[in-house]
């Protein structure tokens, strides 16, 4: 009976230390962030190779616009010049396999293939932003592209884009170039007749030895007599002589482009863009007779008679 009352003791002691202990960690357990969320302004670039995994950690929303040649300042994009081989338990690659998958050691160099060739995941907020600026793209293309053909002037940015949006519930495919959905718009607008519209045309100019001069000028009419008003004919043309060149200029849908480069072609002459888009009214009024554009040429044909030249 003496022994057992300090053992009695003892398990009380060991109890009450084993309650407490339990007590602390009960403590410390619910002023521990236990729920943190680490990295929330890393993105993180995975590269394997030769059986290697390799991590940068960048900036959100820099890696797209460093791939689109938006962003060219490395600075801006990496949160460190560091390799990793794991970003979140903060491992650093080793230099023998940097070596051996990459064939140097050089950091700058690794990173950007690694910037460049990479995996990453896209968050909601980039994608987003992605997405809105393939929009305005696509709707800045089509007000490049086409003309009110009542006043033969373009429609704002505004007007395409609330008719892409509200007519035409357009979705932009980040997988398409802007350029081909542009087109896309264009044909949907003129099918749905929410807006007039027409391919705004292409000042050209035909370069032609003067001898083919009337070869170019019939090849010309034939394309202006196929379609509905894909070309108008601006200027004739004069011949000065042979060994001299002539000039056609004409309005052509950018459609016809083609055909007329391949008509310059086989008559040994050439074909200049003037203006990718031009304005009817202005470049109809310039080559008409006492037009700028006409009294030009009849300066360039006295100059040429004053010297001497046949006309």
């Amino acid at each position: 009976p003496e022994i057992g009352v300090p053992f009695l003791a003892l398990v009380g002691d060991s109890s009450q230390a084993a309650t407490s202990s339990r007590g602390a960690a009960e403590f410390m357990s619910r002023f521990i962030p236990v729920g943190q969320k680490r990295l929330t302004n890393v993105s993180v670039v995975r590269y394997k190779r030769c059986g290697k995994r390799f991590e940068v950690a960048c900036y959100k929303n820099t890696v797209i616009a460093w791939r689109n040649k938006v962003e060219t300042d490395i600075d801006e994009v990496l949160q460190v010049h560091t390799i990793f081989a794991d970003v979140d338990r903060g491992i650093l690659a080793k230099r023998e396999d940097m070596l051996e998958a990459f064939g140097t050691d050089n950091e700058d160099v690794v990173c950007i293939e690694i910037l460049n060739k990479g995996d990453f995941q896209v968050s909601e907020q980039e994608r987003q932003m992605q997405i809105d600026a393939l929009f305005r793209d696509i709707a800045s293309r089509v007000t490049e592209m086409c003309l009110n053909p009542e006043t033969r002037l373009p429609y704002p940015l505004s007007t395409i884009e609330r008719c892409m949006r509200e007519t035409l519930h357009f979705a932009p495919n980040t997988g398409r170039s802007a350029k081909q959905q542009a087109l896309q718009v264009v044909r949907q607008l003129q099918t749905s007749g929410a807006i007039p519209l027409v391919r705004a045309k292409m000042h050209l100019r035909l370069l032609v030895p003067a001898e083919r001069l009337a070869e170019a000028r019939s090849a010309l009419r034939e394309l202006a007599t196929t379609g509905e008003q894909q070309l108008v004919l601006l200027s004739e043309g004069e011949a000065f002589g042979e060994g001299a060149s002539s000039q056609l200029e004409c309005l052509a849908d950018p459609g016809l482009y083609r055909a007329i480069n391949d008509a310059a072609g086989a008559l040994g002459g050439s074909l200049q863009v003037v203006a990718l888009k031009a304005l009817e009214g202005a470049a109809e009024q310039g080559a008409a007779p006492g037009g700028p554009r006409a009294n030009l040429a009849a300066d360039v044909a006295q100059m040429r008679v004053s010297d001497g030249a046949p006309e």
